[in-house]
């Protein structure tokens, strides 16, 4: 995979959420503004959003799905891949997803770490 530039560290700001309907539209949101009362440009890179609960999260082929309150994490973290093309920007999120789940593994167990894609 290409070298990513540094910019900032990802993760960095860290907002926290304690209800939301989505982290990816609030992300959408402070890239692209809306109709509330967020900043449109907001976003930077590295900027990740974790939310305590998700209640209108959005799956892959239009599917949606909820998060119990501290029962999972719902996460989205805005990246800017200046070095890799449309095509291939899935694969971030599969290294993540795969390398959070080996890590979660390691502390919860292999049993109660799934990834939901």
């Amino acid at each position: 995979m290409p070298h990513l530039p540094t910019q900032q560290p990802i993760g960095t700001p860290f907002i926290e959420l304690l209800s939301v309907d989505s982290t990816n539209n609030y992300a959408r949101q402070q890239i692209y503004g809306s109709d509330l009362p967020l900043r449109q440009g907001f976003a930077q890179h590295g900027m990740a959003i974790f939310t305590h609960e998700q209640v209108a999260g959005k799956g892959q082929r239009g599917k949606t799905w909820a998060s119990q309150k501290g029962m999972n994490l719902a996460l989205s973290v805005i990246i800017k891949p200046t070095s890799i093309s449309v095509a291939e920007q899935f694969q971030i999120s599969a290294c993540v997803a795969v390398a959070v789940h080996d890590f979660f593994s390691r502390y919860a167990g292999s049993e109660d770490s799934k990834i939901k894609w």
